[in-house]
């Protein structure tokens, strides 16, 4: 993670990124961008390892937040949103990744929309 975040400070090498990541991703609302942008750039392996902060119930974990350049492109990539949504949303799918552990099969997450009552 370290060696993404020192090249991801090279503006040149970031655009690169993105547009590399945003082809890869599917098309639909920020949270699930932020999502397909969040397992592509990190993997289900480094998910586990990481929370916000970096506290964990056992141990330590890696804290994210620290991770500025990743973070701003998980922004970028998700369609600029706030910085408290982002931290929010992020805190969220942190602490729910040790769920990728328990699945039977490797799967990534997805954001789930409530459904819309239509009368």
């Amino acid at each position: 993670m370290n060696a993404v975040e020192e090249k991801l400070k090279k503006k040149e090498y970031r655009d690169e990124f993105v547009q590399w990541v945003k082809l890869n991703i599917a098309e639909g609302d920020f949270k699930q961008r932020a999502c397909d942008a969040l397992h592509l750039i990190l993997g289900p392996n480094i998910l586990l390892q990481c929370s916000w902060t970096g506290r964990a119930k056992v141990g330590d974990k890696i804290p994210l937040c620290k991770y500025k350049n990743i973070v701003l492109v998980i922004q970028e990539l998700g369609g600029n949103c706030s910085d408290k949504i982002l931290k929010d949303w992020m805190q969220l799918k942190l602490n729910h990744s040790d769920n990728l552990k328990r699945n039977k099969y490797i799967n990534k997450s997805s954001c789930h929309k409530p459904r819309s009552s239509s009368v």
